[in-house]
């Protein structure tokens, strides 16, 4: 909690440096006037450190590369239902946010902002990879899975076509999906006193119940990104968009 509290404070002082970067060299907080000024003084360069500075306290919140490190730590020390709402509910809400703040405001930046969500997204879809196969505790895997999931999205993002902002919110949807039905087995079996804290805990639950086992196999499978499971096509649509935008360019 202490580790959060710091981190959080960090990232909002970053968040109101970076506005104020924003306003000092575009004289404006509005989306409507920054669309009109960003195309039109694409050259200064205090726009740009007010982007990377906001975009920073973003990728905190989401939990992306290199901003990563909280995600999970909270996920562990959290109850169930709190990790759930984490993993849910604010990056849904930072995406919408996004997706107002650079394809609205500051289009006449994509070249820029595009770079380093490309960077981020696809850092975070490796480290996140490479770190969950050393994780022997349920929440701390998932954790990084959030991570490798937001990595698709930014990726996505970082195109700056409109067929990004369509994969983006299917691939949200499927993401949110997804998290509700695992989390929602985890929080009914926690309920009902069973301790599932490492990964190897899970090994009875074939005995003890071979449908729900059935049913949790194929969750994971979907948020894995196995064929022919909803992850996979939600990955797959991020994947077209990436080579859309290669043969566009």
């Amino acid at each position: 909690g202490l580790k959060y509290f710091v981190l959080g404070a960090l990232s909002s002082c970053l968040l109101l440096l970076g506005f104020s970067f924003i306003y000092l060299s575009l004289g404006s907080t509005s989306f409507d006037v920054l669309v009109k000024l960003s195309e039109s003084s694409a050259s200064l360069e205090l726009p740009l450190v007010g982007i990377i500075l906001t975009l920073t306290a973003f990728l905190f919140k989401l939990g992306a590369f290199p901003c990563h490190m909280w995600l999970c730590d909270v996920y562990e020390g959290a109850l169930v239902s709190v990790s759930a709402f984490f993993s849910i509910i604010p990056k849904t809400v930072i995406f919408c946010l996004l997706f107002k703040f650079f394809f609205l405001a500051f289009s006449g930046f994509s070249g820029f902002w595009s770079i380093l969500c490309s960077i981020s997204g696809a850092l975070s879809v490796c480290v996140s990879a490479i770190a969950a196969l050393y994780q022997k505790k349920t929440k701390r895997l998932f954790a990084y899975s959030a991570i490798g999931h937001v990595g698709f999205i930014l990726l996505a993002f970082s195109t700056g076509m409109v067929e990004s902002v369509k994969v983006s919110l299917v691939y949200l949807f499927i993401y949110m999906a997804m998290n509700i039905g695992v989390f929602s087995m985890i929080m009914g079996f926690s309920s009902k006193g069973f301790l599932l804290k490492y990964l190897v805990n899970w090994s009875f639950l074939k005995k003890w119940n071979i449908v729900l086992a059935i049913t949790f196999a194929f969750m994971l499978f979907s948020v894995a990104g196995i064929p022919p499971f909803a992850g996979f096509y939600s990955k797959l649509g991020v994947l077209m968009v990436l080579l859309l935008q290669e043969q566009v360019a």
